[in-house]
């Protein structure tokens, strides 16, 4: 597929499509949406509902990671079905996990 170039002359990457996108989710787990604080709780679940569901429906790459002994929210759980949930250790960051970067990659 072909490149486009933007008004500034620099490339832009190819159109998204299912096999060229992995959706990441980290940290969607009880407990962590009232610490932001950012916006409505409700609201911020439907959103992140849909773009889990989005996710599957279109089969893009999609890695739902959670620390060690977190839980997802049960809406998400519901959503995911029998979709892995990608635990890492204790870290904070995702891809200071291997395994976690592993599989964002290896997902797109």
């Amino acid at each position: 597929m072909e490149t486009t170039t933007s008004l500034f002359g620099n490339k832009l990457f190819e159109p998204f499509t299912p096999e060229n996108t992995t959706i990441l989710m980290v940290d969607f787990n009880i407990g962590f949406l009232p610490i932001a604080r950012s916006h409505d709780p409700a609201v911020h679940m439907k959103a992140a509902t849909a773009l889990l569901k989005i996710a599957l429906g279109f089969n893009t790459g999609l890695v739902f990671n959670l620390g060690k002994g977190q839980t997802p929210y049960p809406a998400l759980a519901e959503a995911l079905g029998d979709h892995p949930i990608l635990y890492r250790g204790s870290e904070l960051n995702a891809f200071e996990r291997a395994r976690c970067a592993y599989a964002y990659v290896a997902e797109g």
